[in-house]
């Protein structure tokens, strides 16, 4: 036992020289361990093959494997170092891979409880960590005013622009904003809430969703009716609406996406307020649906078909509102999960 314990201590010494006054050389002790270490390690795998000790007393065969293939590559790589690239001494430390399990380590705790990410998603954590700083510039001290007349945020109509743009204007466009945001980093301006306007009278983010789905909704509707005023009453304008909750739709529409009715939209942010309040309860569909009946007049210029249309829309939307909620319980359930089985691992 002392013997294994010295030799053990010996070889993880000569594995991790870490500077020069203990660097490797072909003269130098630790490389004779090394080579004794390989030596020692064959004539203990004999005497298993020759009988004379029971193999549950030897390593498991990777754990001999990836020993044997430690020593001898770092004996060789040592070796040629020395001889044929005239190295002086070797640092063996400096061939370990602490440093990529280290990086590796690195993405898994940057990915959350995704412990074993995927291809993708490897590549936007490495993106994200080689570009992400926790150091923020200092946004004060001696300044310099820019004599240049420019806006100091980035709007929306910025972005939309630049997408929206005819081909031969394309260019042009994007290298304005790209000159824009170049005197923005200029500025020192680097935080999300510097660059980006605040408008507080733009619509907020569910009422832009909202209108999104008024439009899926209203055209899939359109295409099962067959009277025309229905159809007409079911869309909206046509192109770019100045409307502020339009401009999910706008930024992502190439000529497809359908705006609706003012009115519909009115309709589903109603059954959304109310859907808010119940989606917890077991009678979501019933109590949403006779809330937005009981506080909610609903216009529509065909009265033959506007209780039909009215049952269609509330039940499309209810319908969808549960699936997406029913998805989101289920995702909170698996990260739950997902955290409990990693606190046992702790146990």
């Amino acid at each position: 036992t002392v013997e294994f314990t010295l030799l053990m201590n010996d070889l993880f010494d000569a594995l991790n020289h870490r500077f020069a006054a203990e660097g490797l050389t072909l003269e130098s002790k630790d490389f004779h361990v090394l080579q004794s270490a390989s030596k020692w390690l064959d004539s203990w795998e004999q005497e298993v093959v020759r009988g004379e000790i029971h193999k549950d007393l030897f390593l498991t065969q990777p754990t001999a494997e990836c020993l044997r293939v430690t020593l001898k590559s770092v004996q060789e790589l040592s070796a040629f170092l020395l001889k044929e690239c005239e190295f002086k001494y070797v640092l063996t430390a400096k061939m370990n891979q602490d440093p990529l399990e280290c990086f590796f380590g690195i993405i898994r705790q940057a990915g959350g409880q995704n412990e074993h990410p995927t291809f993708p998603t490897f590549l936007q954590l490495y993106r994200m960590l080689s570009l992400y700083s926790l150091l923020k510039p200092p946004q004060f001290g001696n300044c310099v005013v820019s004599e240049k007349n420019q806006s100091a945020f980035l709007t929306l109509s910025d972005f939309r622009e630049v997408f929206q743009s005819a081909p031969f204007q394309h260019t042009d466009k994007m290298h304005d904003l790209k000159e824009k945001l170049d005197g923005l980093i200029s500025e020192e301006t680097w935080e999300c809430d510097e660059v980006f306007e605040h408008d507080y009278s733009d619509a907020a983010v569910v009422d832009c969703i909202v209108y999104y789905v008024t439009g899926f909704v209203s055209r899939k509707l359109a295409t099962q009716t067959s009277c025309t005023i229905c159809k007409d009453a079911l869309v909206g304008q046509k192109g770019i609406s100045k409307l502020p909750e339009a401009d999910l739709v706008n930024c992502k529409t190439r000529g497809g996406l359908t705006h609706p009715n003012v009115h519909l939209f009115l309709l589903f942010k109603e059954a959304e307020e109310h859907f808010a309040k119940h989606a917890g309860e077991r009678d979501v569909y019933d109590r949403t649906t006779d809330a937005v009946l009981e506080n909610f007049t609903f216009t529509f210029p065909c009265a033959a078909h506007k209780e039909d249309v009215l049952a269609k829309l509330l039940h499309y939307y209810v319908c969808l509102r549960m699936r997406q909620y029913c998805r989101q319980l289920k995702n909170k359930h698996v990260k739950k999960n997902q955290d409990l089985r990693k606190l046992s691992k702790l146990v």
